[in-house]
Formats: structure tokens, sequence, C-alpha cells
């Protein structure tokens, strides 16, 4: 595929997931007071873009700008404290609107980088996009949520991040071989990681139906868990409902 096309391509997914972000920040801005909007975060992109294909790109005898990313990641850095400081000075708070053009910064970057259109980076660029677009839209609903949860809740959610970052990984690290009758490991007959790994579904499941009758309401929460708990067995989808009545 022709390389002048591949970079057309991938500098518009650049542009688009810019604007993508940038309307929604000037849409959605609280007050008249804008200093990065609709056409900085598009050109943001394209800037980490730019100096990402500049990065990589071979001209022979390797990268002749090879340091370029890190370059504009300080030049957006400082950018954006500008931002915090500008707001701050007229008495507006928050760092969202500066956070989010890093993001954006390292999504271009992200997407510049490799020499097809489709690749690893480009896909996470463009879930990273996505992912910031909803946190970003969904503000008041959040931050709404944050304030309704209770202790019990938050630590139930620690107990949660614990089992899927600490006690699968070392489940799964287990060998046969410190069972003197080998019966405890992977694929043997007790077998932790498989056991987790079904609490951590049915869990995650719990929580996604938690959250979606925190934010749609109980019936399309209910429904949620009905539907994929059922994947896991009827027993599960009937504790996940009893779970939220």
């Amino acid at each position: 595929m022709d390389m002048t096309y591949v970079l057309i391509v991938k500098a518009l997914i650049a542009i688009g997931i810019g604007a993508l972000i940038g309307l929604e920040r000037e849409h959605h801005s609280e007050d008249a007071f804008v200093i990065a909007g609709a056409r900085t975060y598009p050109l943001v992109a394209l800037f980490g873009f730019v100096l990402s294909v500049l990065s990589w790109y071979d001209t022979g005898t390797g990268p002749a700008y090879p340091y370029m990313v890190h370059v504009g990641l300080v030049i957006t850095a400082v950018y954006a404290s500008l931002i915090i400081y500008l707001r701050y000075s007229q008495d507006h708070y928050g760092v969202t609107s500066s956070m989010a053009l890093m993001i954006t910064y390292l999504i271009g970057a992200l997407v510049g980088m490799g020499n097809t259109i489709l690749n690893i980076y480009t896909v996470m660029g463009v879930f990273t996009g996505v992912v910031a677009t909803y946190f970003l839209i969904e503000k008041r609903r959040i931050h709404r949520i944050a304030e309704e949860l209770s202790s019990k809740e938050i630590i139930s959610a620690a107990e949660f991040i614990l089992v899927l970052l600490v006690l699968l990984p070392l489940a799964l690290s287990i060998e046969g071989a410190i069972d003197p009758y080998n019966l405890v490991g992977p694929g043997l007959l007790f077998d932790p990681a498989w056991i987790l790994t079904i609490v951590i579904f049915v869990s995650a499941i719990s929580f996604m139906s938690f959250m979606i009758i925190r934010i749609h309401g109980s019936h399309k929460g209910l429904l949620f868990a009905g539907l994929f708990g059922g994947f896991v067995s009827s027993e599960a989808a009937t504790v996940l409902s009893l779970i939220h009545i």
C-alpha cells in the first residue's frame, strides 16, 4: 500500500478523534471561558501525529528525528499547564481540559506509529479516544454516582481489583509441583485460577448491572444481569438478580 495514502488516512483518523474530543469540550463547557476547544484539540492530535511519524519514519539511515514525540510531549505539557494557570487566574477550577489535551496528543502519537493503517497502535489510539470522550460526556452522571456510592461499595470495588490484579496473577503462576499430590494448579483437580476467573466474571457482570441501575434504572440493570448471568449458569443469573432487588 502506498505510504502517502496510509499517512493521509491515519492523519484523518487522528484529526477526527481530536475533533470529537474538542467538540465535547466546547459544547459541554459550563462557562464562556474556553481556551481549548473544537479547533485546538484536532490540531494537538495532528501535532502528535506528525511528530510521531518523524520519530519512526526510516530515511534509510534510521529515523531522522527519533525524539520528536518526547519534545512534543513536553511542549503539550507546558501548554496544558498554561491552560490550568489561565483558568485558575479567572476563578475557573479543574484540570480535566488540560488532561484531555495531553491524552489527545498521545492519541495522535499512537495513531501515527507504524507503517500500516490498521495496527495495534492505531486501534489503541481510537479506543483511548472513544473511552476518553465517553468519560468527558458522562461527567455529571459519573460525579453523581461517586457522590451516591457508600463506603461498603467502594470497599467492594477495591476487593474486586485486589482479586483481579493480585490474586488471579498469583493463581496463574501456581505450578502443580508445589502440591505433593499434584492436585492444585492450572488444569488440575483444584484450579484456583479457573475459580477466580469465574468469580471475576460474575462480579464484573454484577458491577456493570449495578452501574446501569444507577444510570438508567433498575429495569435495564436487571435485564443486563439476567442476560449475561445466564451465560454462566441459571444460578448465577438468579444470584445477580437478587443482589439488586
